[in-house]
């Protein structure tokens, strides 16, 4: 089974940036990073909290950044996509998709309650035309092949499964924050890791009943043209006009999108996102644990704040936090 198509990559990934709005914060005067300095038993944590898309111009290193980043051994990514190769992230994705004996699809949908929300919502036709939008290749037919995860991937990300390395040869995708660090690791021999598989994971937690609330939830934001067209003009202004260096106003506006759809999807997505934030921050703590200097971490600055945060979770571990200025 292939899940390769062609997209125009730099349009699905610049929408899905600012609907998901994982960005760093901006102020009237241009953009400020989210770097926050932690330390427990004299080891240094950096953990800085990025956009996951956008052209370097937009979120430069600033010295603050660069400093911290030279000073750390190890450099931690959100996702392994940064630095695999193109084969590796297909191997993944269909170890992933692929039910390998678990729930499927058919059955999470085959459910009474869930096929009484999908009329409801209209499901079918709606997620017929955006797979068919995504990726025509995963068709209604395989269902009792494909693991959840496969469809919630699909529509979440857009399907942007093209490496950040492919996307430069090809000329489709901005190089953004995360990508130049990672260049700069690799000539400095920096050790590199990622918080993966915690996407996947975290889907793993969620009940059936979730699974079914989650996929209509998405589906139905994706497919509103009109809803995203009219929050992308609202977020790109809310950057430009929040106050600078308060990462709860990044996670506050990031669930602003799914807030304004009266469904089941707006209490789930912060439980799926707090069950996200729970596997990145064991996994930082696990891996800074295994290295022998400062750590550098690049996340998503949505993750960052709430009681249920990162960083609130770091500090529960035994980590102290300073913002760095």
């Amino acid at each position: 089974m292939k899940f390769l198509l062609k997209v125009n990559f730099k349009t699905v990934l610049l929408t899905l940036n600012m609907l998901f709005f994982h960005s760093v914060v901006y102020a009237s005067d241009g953009p400020i990073d989210l770097l926050y300095r932690f330390e427990k038993d004299g080891k240094k944590l950096y953990v800085l909290g990025v956009s996951h898309i956008g052209r370097f111009s937009d979120f430069p290193i600033n010295e603050n950044i660069l400093k911290a980043f030279r000073g750390s051994n190890m450099f931690i990514n959100e996702s392994a996509l940064l630095f695999q190769t193109q084969e590796e992230v297909s191997l993944n994705l269909k170890k992933q998709y692929l039910t390998n004996g678990s729930r499927s699809l058919e059955q999470v949908f085959s459910d009474k309650e869930c096929k009484s929300k999908l009329e409801n919502y209209n499901f079918g036709e709606k997620i017929i035309r955006l797979i068919n939008e995504i990726n025509p290749r995963l068709s209604l037919k395989n269902f009792e092949m494909l693991s959840p995860k496969a469809l919630i991937h699909q529509i979440y990300f857009g399907n942007s499964k093209t490496t950040p390395a492919a996307n430069m040869k090809n000329d489709v995708s901005p190089v953004n924050l995360e990508y130049a660090l990672w260049e700069i690791a690799k000539k400095t021999n920096k050790e590199i890791s990622s918080l993966d598989p915690e996407f996947w994971e975290s889907i793993d937690l969620l009940s059936d009943e979730e699974v079914c609330d989650f996929v209509i939830g998405i589906t139905e934001i994706r497919s509103d043209t009109a809803f995203l067209t009219k929050n992308l003009l609202l977020v790109n202004n809310l950057f430009r006009s929040i106050d600078a260096n308060n990462a709860s106003l990044v996670r506050s506006h990031y669930f602003e999108l799914s807030d304004a759809s009266q469904l089941p999807y707006r209490e789930l997505h912060r439980k799926w996102f707090d069950l996200r934030n729970m596997i990145c921050s064991k996994k930082i703590i696990e891996l800074s644990e295994l290295s022998n200097g400062p750590v550098f971490v690049a996340i998503g600055a949505a993750h960052l704040s709430g009681e249920n945060g990162v960083i609130a979770r770091l500090e529960k571990s035994g980590f102290q936090l300073n913002l760095s200025k």
